[in-house]
């Protein structure tokens, strides 16, 4: 079974080597059993680069509020 940080280097590594389409899939499954920011800010990045817009702007669209709410407290 692969942990979760090996799926991190993973899809990390997609992500230098230009797959973001690849990397955009692993941390969709990250960020759905991650509550690290850092896993939907990757999310957000890579969709963006695979241009998957609306994934990229649906996932920024979730996550806004609760950074703000963050930076507030």
């Amino acid at each position: 079974m692969v942990t979760l940080e090996e799926r991190r280097t993973q899809a990390l590594g997609d992500f230098r080597a230009g797959r973001y389409e690849e990397a955009a899939a692993q941390f969709a499954a990250i960020a759905a059993v991650s509550d690290s920011d850092t896993d939907w800010f990757n999310l957000i990045t890579s969709s963006a680069l695979a241009k998957q817009f609306n994934v990229a702007e649906g996932t920024f669209n979730m996550l806004h509020p609760r950074i703000v709410a963050r930076v507030e407290e």
